[in-house]
């Protein structure tokens, strides 16, 4: 290819126009760039003002994320168990629903059912500064054939006694209910769920009030079950404690 001397020199100013365009240090776009996060942007606050250069404002604003992250992370761990996400409960699989315990009792004119009653006594329930006492009642609800209902009692109760107690109250039982083959019952004062077990009440559980993790006995006034679970609840009475309902 031929190339004239004038046109030689055209192109060599065209490419030394180009390197001088492009070459870091002779006002390229990086140097554009860097100028600009190096420059000092001016923000008002107020009557003052203060000079922030924008790499300044990126770091600020990563330590920001940082902090809320953290944060968030503490009060997740942090938060109350009744703020937090609850598990769905899937069926114990061992447990029994066999209810009534005793087999109806067929007769000429009905049927028979086994019940139990029991006392919540308040302060009647103390025998003496260690011992407190719940009276234990059976007897039958009997379905005629004739449709109507009637409740016939046992003659004599039975006394169950028990020595845990908080601030001198105790065996202030509240509720009587079948759960995976057991007779439960429960101590509004203490928090204590007991199985009856032979006419004799055998602590099984202490539940404390509030979100478990005070020193007062959960004030336990109900209990059913459900999907295989047992539930114990209070009547959500106002307190200096707690101010909602309680419940397991």
């Amino acid at each position: 290819m031929i190339v004239s001397r004038g046109s030689s020199k055209e192109l060599t100013r065209l490419q030394d126009s180009k390197e001088k365009k492009f070459s870091p240090g002779n006002g390229s776009e990086m140097d554009d760039w860097q100028r600009a996060i190096s420059t000092p942007t001016r923000y008002r606050v107020g009557a003052s003002s203060i000079n922030l250069r924008p790499k300044d404002v990126i770091q600020i604003c990563l330590l920001l994320f940082v902090v809320v992250f953290v944060g968030l992370v503490i009060y997740t761990h942090s938060a109350p168990l009744g703020a937090r996400k609850v598990i769905p409960l899937t069926k114990p699989s061992s447990y029994s629903d066999k209810y009534p315990l005793s087999a109806p009792i067929t007769t000429a004119n009905g049927r028979k059912f086994r019940i139990a009653v029991i006392t919540d006594l308040d302060h009647g329930s103390k025998v003496d500064d260690s011992l407190w006492q719940s009276h234990y009642l059976k007897g039958f609800l009997i379905a005629g054939k004739d449709n109507k209902f009637k409740v016939e009692f046992d003659s004599k109760s039975t006394n169950l006694y028990n020595s845990l107690a908080q601030g001198g109250r105790g065996m202030e039982l509240s509720e009587l209910v079948v759960y995976n083959e057991d007779v439960i019952t429960v101590d509004d004062r203490t928090g204590v769920v007991y199985k009856i077990v032979e006419n004799v009440v055998a602590p099984w559980v202490i539940l404390s009030d509030g979100p478990g993790n005070v020193s007062k006995g959960f004030k336990s006034e109900w209990a059913t079950v459900k999907d295989g679970y047992l539930y114990i609840g209070g009547l959500g009475k106002n307190g200096p404690i707690q101010k909602e309902t309680c419940s397991i």
